[in-house]
């Protein structure tokens, strides 16, 4: 038999103690440990490794290296765009409810990117009010990084743009790039810059385990630039 504690467990998944905790907590089909020892519960590897199976959770090979394989230095988020060229087929609330999916039910760190200039997205994470107080705040949003570097200047980075929605106490979360309707006049002039959303994601990439794009309904210089950014589509 053999038997794993919080630290164990959190290597077997991938994943930090905290998430572990998490999930003990939060997920009433977790196993009950077999022990409460004074170095803290301990529970049974086989009934871990099928609850994991189940939830369809890998199993990671562990490593010689004593590195958190969560943590900040070693994460490096799978970019993913959401594309139909048909409007109307759910393709804002699919990104929506995967990113809610990924960062309650899978604690990962989780960026959604709105790059229609619809925003309908942006409103579905931000809620109504919560859209409108950006408007009067006059924020930044996805449109400025394809804006003219001549006219109005863009960021230094993305990090002036991103919304900050929910951080739980496990270190998972979901932020935004809320888009704009001015996204539709700036992408007529920004043909020469399709590269730029590919850029500004890089130098944030390290900071989340998942991106989700969710990119308008037409083959525009806006596909072009999820095309470049992304590793899946």
């Amino acid at each position: 038999m053999e038997l794993l504690g919080l630290a164990e467990i959190a290597v077997l998944l991938g994943v930090t103690k905290q998430v572990v905790a998490n999930w003990k907590a939060r997920k009433p089909n977790f196993p009950k440990p077999m022990a409460e020892l004074r170095s803290g519960p301990v529970w049974q590897k086989s009934e871990i490794v099928a609850w994991a199976e189940a939830e369809d959770i890998p199993i990671v090979e562990p490593d010689d290296s004593d590195s958190d394989p969560r943590d900040g230095a070693s994460r490096r988020a799978i970019i993913a765009a959401l594309m139909n060229m048909k409007g109307g087929v759910g393709k804002s609330t699919m990104s929506a409810n995967f990113g809610w999916f990924a960062a309650f039910h899978r604690n990962f760190r989780v960026l959604l990117v709105d790059l229609d200039p619809q925003f309908n997205l942006s409103q579905y994470i931000l809620g109504v009010r919560g859209y409108e107080r950006l408007l009067e705040e006059n924020a930044p949003t996805i449109e400025a990084i394809f804006r003219d570097s001549n006219n109005g200047g863009r960021p230094s980075s993305l990090v002036p743009v991103i919304r900050e929605v929910v951080n739980w106490d496990d270190d998972s979360c979901i932020h935004l790039v809320p888009s704009s309707l001015e996204l539709a006049w700036s992408m007529k002039y920004a043909v020469d810059r399709p590269h730029l959303l590919r850029d500004y994601l890089n130098d944030v990439r390290d900071r989340y385990d998942v991106i989700l794009i969710d990119c308008s309904p037409t083959e525009s210089i806006l596909s072009t630039a999820a095309y470049l950014a992304t590793d899946y589509v």
